[in-house]
């Protein structure tokens, strides 16, 4: 079965490079700079208004640490670095920060400021983790390597058998810590996949050949708990809006892409990508895909799953487990990102295409 979609809108964009954000189904583009993090919104974009809804100045280079991630109403921006996590405005104040072990793997110092490491060979690749904002605005969730500013270190610490890796959720006024988890992983990266509950989120995290830790976490106001879903053999992509189902890839079988039914997280249905595609060596892509609306999933296939070009791309409801294949009326290149609202784009440099069903 085959589907053909509308083109809505084309869309020059100011780079090349960005993170998709959408809140109330309200797209935002995030592109990060090393002097600054500037927020785009689509909708302005799309009708031609090029100038930034908002900037926030950075406090160390974009590749210094994780995805920066922004507020729902753009009063602040946090950043999650190799030595702390900070809240900043937008005029590059500090709202806080929160201090940790750093992520270079090696190390077990706590440094006051990214000048202490910036140019030091055996920092210039480290390891990091990721941050959210919640959905109201009110608590921020944060991956961080432990142990954290004030905590006390045994004489005989060593940052590889004891490893701290902790899932923080913190006031979003102050960078207070209000609930914390031990994760007990060993992250190469890590990533949060919001959806419209703000107590609740989903965390992935990367080991590199060792596996792919998938959690569910929920915050009551008072106590944060968090869920570890399978064998770390699920890597996972994106959440629902409505929070009903989880998506995952297999770890080691990369040709499998996996419908959680949650809170549970039992898996409720898969699709393999060679019985989809008939090439034995088509794989899912692990960076395209999202979801169209509460229930539709716009998903990548393409040879081992990293090919932006040449990949073919599927319309999968989570719901009937069904799926179609699309059938653009033009060329198209790149990967497609569900945004939540009945609509994915497609991205070939620097233009982007908005389609629906």
């Amino acid at each position: 079965m085959t589907i053909t979609p509308t083109l809505r809108a084309t869309v020059n964009l100011p780079a090349d490079r960005f993170q998709v954000t959408t809140v109330d189904r309200r797209t935002r583009l995030l592109v990060p700079g090393d002097d600054a993090l500037r927020v785009y919104d689509l909708g302005a974009l799309a009708d031609g208004r090029s100038e930034p809804e908002a900037e926030f100045p950075a406090p160390w280079p974009h590749r210094a640490g994780g995805p920066a991630a922004v507020s729902p109403d753009l009063e602040f921006a946090v950043f999650p670095g190799v030595h702390a996590l900070r809240a900043v405005d937008r005029f590059g104040g500090t709202r806080w920060e929160l201090s940790h072990s750093c992520w270079q793997a090696s190390c077990v110092k706590i440094h006051a400021e990214y000048a202490d490491y910036a140019g030091v060979p055996d920092h210039k690749y480290p390891d990091s983790g990721s941050a959210w904002v919640g959905a109201d605005g009110s608590i921020v969730w944060a991956h961080v390597r432990g142990p954290l500013a004030g905590d006390e270190l045994h004489e005989d610490f060593d940052p590889f058998d004891d490893a701290d890796e902790r899932w923080l959720v913190l006031s979003a006024a102050d960078g207070r810590v209000l609930g914390s988890v031990r994760t007990e992983t060993a992250a190469h990266g890590s990533r949060h996949l919001p959806h419209d509950d703000a107590r609740a989120m989903a965390l992935g995290i990367g080991e590199g050949q060792d596996g792919a830790p998938l959690f569910l976490g929920r915050f009551d106001g008072e106590t944060l708990t968090a869920e570890r879903i399978g064998a770390d053999e699920f890597i996972g992509l994106a959440v629902a809006p409505s929070g009903r189902v989880l998506i995952s890839v297999g770890h080691s079988r990369r040709g499998e892409l996996n419908i959680h039914e949650l809170p549970g997280g039992a898996v409720i249905g898969s699709f393999f990508a060679e019985l989809v595609t008939g090439r034995e060596d088509h794989r899912w892509d692990l960076y395209g895909l999202g979801f169209v609306d509460g229930d539709r999933l716009v998903a990548a296939t393409s040879e081992a799953g990293y090919a932006e070009s040449g990949g073919r791309h599927w319309l999968l409801d989570t719901r009937r487990l069904t799926l179609a294949e699309i059938d653009y009326p033009e060329p198209v290149t790149g990967r497609p990102i569900g945004l939540g609202d009945g609509t994915w784009i497609t991205v070939a440099g620097t233009r982007l295409r908005i389609w629906t069903v």
